[in-house]
């Protein structure tokens, strides 16, 4: 009974209605991303395209 009381007074209380506690690393996931989708992954696949193609030999 009495965690019920002490849940409803956390939910009720304003301070933790809205606040979630998000770690200073998750926020920084977007900004290493975008290097990596735009300029690393484009140039890993072109690297191994272009060794694939030079490989690859006509008999």
């Amino acid at each position: 009974m009495r965690i019920i009381i002490i849940i409803r007074y956390l939910y009720n209380n304003n301070r933790y209605k809205y606040s979630i506690e998000v770690p200073h690393s998750m926020t920084d996931f977007p900004s290493i991303f975008v290097p990596l989708v735009g300029l690393v992954f484009p140039a890993i696949a072109m690297a191994s395209l272009s060794l694939h193609v030079e490989n690859n030999k006509i008999v």
